[in-house]
């Protein structure tokens, strides 16, 4: 599994979430993963029950999963 450093703008980590933030930088790991590598890391964050997935464009310009703490509405995603 290659991992590379690399940074998401617009959002900061709150506990084990991140949340929409301007003027926020988060610093965190690029992952490249196969489709079971990725069905496999769903199950973990339990998905639809405890995460929601939705992608973003790091500051690399590199496009990436991310995962996000369902709140009692659902996902509150939003893109830069």
């Amino acid at each position: 599994m290659k991992v590379t450093v690399d940074e998401l703008a617009g959002f900061e980590r709150e506990g084990l979430n991140i949340v929409a933030n301007e003027a926020a930088v988060t610093v965190g790991v690029r992952m490249q993963v196969s489709k079971r590598q990725m069905q496999r890391l769903d199950r973990y964050e339990r998905l639809g029950l405890r995460y929601c997935r939705f992608q973003v464009f790091l500051t690399s310009g590199e496009q990436a999963w991310v995962y996000q703490r369902l709140n009692g509405e659902g996902c509150e995603q939003q893109q830069q």
